[in-house]
């Protein structure tokens, strides 16, 4: 009799690279014309950001801009801000061909420093680093049945997700905003944050349709001599149709809206009066569709006839375990600074984020910084920050491998609140999302032989044998022992499970 081999060829998702590209950033910043000298630096920021990231050849190549934000204050006691975009490339060799390569990139700034070399000129030294996980898609054949020549399988099943597609889509929106009847005209921006909030989302096949809303909330001084700054508030609907190599109704999605850049300018009404602003943003979605799937494994294989082998490899294999989108609410409570009258715009920024596994759940750490400006009694203009950390546990079932999560995340609103004279209570809600994966290495089978020209001697004295077996042994390890099939020692023992619960008596048939 010949030994029938089956075979079934699965896609394997492995983790091809995965390490830390560091950028050094020097720029010299000289002050348009239009502004005024600086008097006192307030704040440096270097706000990095992800534009492209792509695998092939045997290259990683990240592409990023780094906005470089300097608030000041002039003569006359008002806030400005002078910014500086930077484009760079970042490249690393993978050290092996990722086929249909897939890559999660995330970056943080490590440092900032900043001088005034006179009051038209800055220094800016910084330092950034990007975070990236390459994942590759890999074509492997295994062997999934046998039959013939007295062949056993021991198969065990291991549930396995396949990532079939991961796209992103940019895009362009413009806006002209118009300031509340109550505010008066703007004279410049001083500081804007922006973010997108995903609303939901449908999936028809090869398409997502997806649709949002953009949140900006502005920090400007206004053209009235001596006015404090200002702040407005506004959200627009964000639609937008994705094309997905590949998705149907029966993926598991992971669906994120991001802003790369936002561009404010003060325009003129028909009246003449700066009171609307040219907003020019560049928005982005991303898809990343998954397919579930059993794979069947042959863990373990030997023959009542003949000598066998099997030739047995670890292969790497992603389980998703959950995609997570959720919203987390952070709040604290800070002094106020020394002489601080009134608090004229609190924002926050996510300076790093890490992860650790607990039992049944992942744990989001956050670096928040909170940053404001304030007013002293006199109208003196004052910055001050605040450091907090912010944990979220996102709950995941408890599983082999090891965990495998790269989170997003996003400042999506800030608001705050006086406690008394001398303190400040603040509230910051944050997005969360990400797919949450368990890394995987199964042992499968590659590969099985028998050896027909060495048949194995049987005992023909013996059609049974008696066996005491120990509670905990496996029946399959009992009948391999014994040149037996499981099912036979199964049957003639009424047993249900293949570990025993309790020492008892089996009877071996020797077939």
């Amino acid at each position: 009799m010949e030994l029938n081999i089956g075979r079934q060829s699965v896609i394997i998702n492995e983790i091809a690279y995965e390490g830390t590209l560091e950028q050094p950033i020097e720029s010299d910043l000289l002050l348009p014309d239009y502004c005024p000298d600086i008097v006192k630096i307030l704040r440096c920021f270097c706000l990095p950001r992800i534009t492209n990231a792509q695998a092939g050849g045997g290259k990683l190549t990240v592409d990023m801009t780094c906005t470089c934000k300097v608030y000041y204050l002039s003569a006359d006691q008002t806030i400005r801000c002078i910014e500086q975009r930077l484009p760079y490339t970042k490249s690393a060799e993978l050290g092996l061909q990722a086929a249909d390569p897939i890559v999660d990139t995330s970056c943080r700034t490590d440092y900032v420093n900043c001088r005034a070399v006179n009051q038209r000129r800055l220094e800016i030294r910084c330092a950034v680093s990007i975070e990236c996980r390459v994942f590759s898609r890999q074509n492997q054949e295994l062997v999934c049945d046998a039959s013939g020549c007295g062949i056993q399988l021991k198969t065990s099943a291991c549930d396995v997700t396949e990532i079939t597609s991961d796209t992103a889509r940019q895009w362009s929106m413009h806006e002209d905003l118009e300031l509340s009847s109550q505010k008066p005209a703007i004279r410049n921006v001083i500081r804007e944050s922006c973010c997108c909030r995903l609303g939901d989302y449908k999936v028809i096949s090869g398409k997502v349709i997806i649709k949002g809303e953009l949140a900006l909330h502005i920090l400007y001084q206004p053209e009235t001599e001596g006015g404090h700054p200002e702040t407005m508030e506004y959200s627009l609907p964000v639609s937008q149709i994705v094309d997905v190599e590949g998705i149907d109704e029966e993926c598991t999605c992971d669906v994120s809206l991001f802003v790369l850049s936002c561009e404010l300018t003060p325009k003129a009404d028909l009246e003449g009066e700066s009171r609307l602003l040219a907003a020019d943003c560049t928005l982005g979605a991303q898809v990343r569709a998954h397919r579930r799937q059993k794979l069947g494994l042959i863990t373990d294989c030997y023959s009542t006839d003949y000598d066998c082998k099997m030739e047995r490899a670890p292969i790497s294999c992603l389980n998703l375990l959950r995609v997570a989108e959720d919203t987390c609410m952070h709040k604290c409570s800070f002094p106020l600074p020394e002489n601080a009258s009134a608090v004229l715009d609190l924002g926050c920024l996510i300076t790093d984020i890490s992860v650790r596994s607990e039992s049944g759940a992942a744990i989001a750490v956050f670096s928040l910084l909170y940053c404001m400006f304030t007013c002293g009694e006199q109208g003196e203009i004052s910055y001050s920050e605040q450091a907090e950390e912010c944990e979220y546990r996102i709950p995941v079932d408890e599983g082999e491998g090891t965990l495998c999560f790269s989170p997003r995340a996003a400042v999506l609103s800030v608001s705050f609140s006086m406690s008394g004279t001398a303190s400040l209570e603040c509230r910051c809600e944050i997005s969360v999302g990400g797919c949450i994966y368990s890394l995987l290495r199964p042992k499968a089978a590659l590969g099985i032989s028998c050896d027909t020209e060495k048949p194995k001697e049987r005992n023909r004295d013996a059609s049974l044998v008696i066996y005491y077996a120990a509670g905990g042994e496996d029946v399959w390890e009992i009948a391999k022992r014994y040149n037996t099939s499981l099912q036979a020692v199964m049957e003639e023992n009424a047993l249900e499970q293949t570990t025993l619960q309790e020492k008892r008596m089996l009877l071996i048939p020797i077939v």
